[in-house]
């Protein structure tokens, strides 16, 4: 919290229920375990950071609703 509050200057009231909404994903994705990295031949190992792996199922969606109702 310390980046998001000192650094980038928003308070916890501003913040609150997005963290709130975003632990309940980061929670589920965390028990669905790892996934694999991807690697793209065309990014160089320098530019490797800036790739993004979505893995995004109806039963990662199902299991967010569930906590949050």
């Amino acid at each position: 919290m310390y980046f998001v509050t000192v650094i980038a200057g928003y308070r916890w009231t501003d913040i609150a229920a997005c963290v709130q909404w975003m632990t309940t994903f980061a929670s589920v994705l965390e028990d669905a375990g790892p996934t694999d990295v991807k690697f793209c031949s065309k990014v160089t190992p320098a530019e490797a950071h800036t790739l993004q792996t979505h893995v995004v199922s109806i039963r990662t969606v199902v299991s967010v609703t569930y906590l949050l109702t």
